[in-house]
């Protein structure tokens, strides 16, 4: 790519083909040689306080990830080609990546029936927790409502032999976290097991790390930019322009480029579903991308 204009409308493409081809139709009724049908079978088993299709369930929560990647996705493009911007778009990335972290964790293709409940579970327990600490304290109706919706999960997963356990609230927190026998793995951890090619691989846990420092204003990230003095200092402070290279964005972001094609691809497995529409549009991206930030998409 030679251009943040050329880089933007690379994005654009594929965040239509995320939503025509992955994301628009992805529901029942289920193809009849899926994953997901298979195990749909399980509902009744599961049915309980927490919903009367809690395996299908499990599946959309997958899904509902999805939805998040590709609206930051979308932002992202608009923001390669804005006037003003520097490091905006790797804000985006961090957030798209993610959640289609999150996304690949739960349409894992090797867990049972079981799991996958549990996983997508943990992620509402944890939504929970974060929605009743945005509480105030008069608002003590719809904490409520959380409390019942709380005790929904953890009741019925205590008769599914799943072990409900509690962790005390963090400073500055009034909720605790409850969680089904284990908790939630840690952002980057799955950002890298989406991204790896092996454990060795620091892909993942780089631009993790690197987008998080951009989303918390750290102020080495200013070493990802380039600076023109203008003008002649005065008592020690001059101005610059500042400026960012389009292969130093391109290589920062390229963990959500990546991210989108592998998570969309598992998620088209779970649903039984054709990958070659979505590779044909997606793969000529991740070469673009790769090339410009010298480094061949996992593909």
């Amino acid at each position: 790519m030679d251009s943040f204009e050329e880089a933007g409308s690379q994005l654009r493409n594929l965040a239509n083909a995320f939503y025509e081809l992955v994301m628009k139709d992805y529901g029942p009724p289920w193809a009849a040689s899926s994953r997901v049908l298979r195990e749909v079978q399980e509902n009744p088993y599961y049915r309980g306080r927490w919903g009367t299709r809690p395996v299908q369930d499990a599946t959309m929560s997958a899904h509902a990830a999805l939805v998040l990647a590709h609206d930051h996705l979308v932002g992202m493009a608009h923001l390669f080609s804005a006037k003003h911007t520097l490091t905006t778009p790797v804000t985006l990335a961090r957030t798209v990546m993610v959640a289609a972290a999150r996304a690949y964790w739960q349409f894992d293709p090797g867990i049972t029936v079981r799991e996958r409940v549990r996983r997508a579970m943990n992620v509402q327990l944890a939504s929970y927790q974060e929605r009743d600490n945005l509480l105030g304290p008069a608002q003590s109706q719809a904490r409520d409502k959380l409390v019942s919706q709380v005790l929904a999960i953890t009741q019925t997963a205590a008769r599914h032999g799943f072990t409900v356990m509690t962790d005390r609230p963090r400073y500055g927190q009034l909720a605790p976290l409850r969680f089904l026998d284990a908790k939630l793995p840690h952002e980057m951890k799955m950002v890298h097991e989406m991204l790896a090619d092996d454990e060795s691989d620091e892909l993942g846990r780089t631009v993790y790390r690197v987008a998080s420092a951009v989303v918390h204003a750290q102020p080495h990230t200013l070493g990802l930019l380039n600076f023109q003095r203008n003008g002649r200092p005065v008592d020690g402070v001059g101005a610059a322009e500042m400026s960012v290279s389009l292969q130093a964005l391109t290589t920062y972001t390229g963990g959500a480029v990546l991210g989108v094609y592998n998570s969309a691809g598992r998620a088209l497995d779970h649903a039984g579903l054709a990958t070659r529409a979505w590779e044909r549009a997606a793969l000529p991206v991740l070469r673009k991308w790769g090339e410009t930030m010298n480094r061949l998409p996992h593909a």
